[in-house]
Order: structure tokens, then C-alpha cells, then sequence
């Protein structure tokens, strides 16, 4: 759903991921064309806009998946946990696990099972993730 997708960019701390698991190594990145690209500052305008309404806000997060999950049916049961129809709303998260990708993937997975969801973490290679 659209809505859970956008939800995502405030769920993510990228700056998080930036400081923590890149070393400040990276820019926080929000938008197809980075700061280094001629195009993104004749967007400038516009970057800065959506960086700003996509920053990190958790709780701006939660409220709108928890809105979309219960129209679809799901509730939450006594612990905190995503389920539909009594079973565990499962989300299958493949993480690879060359350099800081799996640092990543398990960020995200944290992200969500923070939320109520049952995050089955499946560890791959590349070749193995293909």
C-alpha cells in the first residue's frame, strides 16, 4: 500500500544509519539524485522540501501503518504484536550480509518489530538473495 511505503521514510532514521553503521561516512539519502549531482540543485527547492516532510518521525510512522493495518483487518494483541485472523502479521526481510548491509537490514528489522511486527530475518549472500 502507498501509504505503508511512504510511512517507511519516517520510520528509517537516516541519520542513524549515516552515524551509527556508516561511521559518517555517507549522506543520508531521501531522493534518487544526491546533493553531488548537478540536478539536485536545480531542485533544490524541492529536495529540501521532501527531506524536510520525510525526515525521521516514528510516531508519524506508527500512526499511519496502524491506520492502514487495521482497515485491512489487523489488530494488535495483548503484547504489542501485529496479527491477522489470530496468526502473526510475519514480514519476510531479506538481509545480505556483504559489509554494512546487514547492520542495515537489521536496523530495519529492529524498526518494525518496534511497531508490532513479526520480522523474519533471512540472512543471504548475493548470489544467494538472486
Amino acid at each position: 500500500m502507498r501509504e505503508v511505503r511512504e510511512a517507511m521514510n519516517w520510520l528509517l532514521d537516516r541519520d542513524y544509519i549515516v552515524q551509527e553503521i556508516m561511521g559518517g561516512l555517507a549522506i543520508p539519502k531521501f531522493l534518487p539524485i544526491t546533493g553531488g549531482f548537478p540536478d539536485y540543485a536545480l531542485y533544490v527547492d524541492v529536495a529540501r522540501e521532501l527531506e524536510a516532510k520525510y525526515a525521521y518521525n516514528v510516531d508519524k510512522a506508527n500512526e499511519v501503518i496502524t491506520a492502514e493495518m487495521e482497515k485491512l483487518g489487523a489488530v494488535k494483541d495483548a503484547d504489542g504484536k501485529w496479527t491477522f485472523n489470530d496468526a502473526p502479521v510475519t514480514l519476510i526481510i531479506l538481509i545480505r550480509t556483504e559489509d554494512e548491509r546487514r547492520q542495515i537490514g537489521d536496523y530495519v528489522s529492529n524498526q518494525l518489530e518496534a511497531i508490532g511486527f513479526t520480522v523474519d530475518r533471512q540472512y543471504k549472500t548475493s548470489s544467494e538473495a538472486s
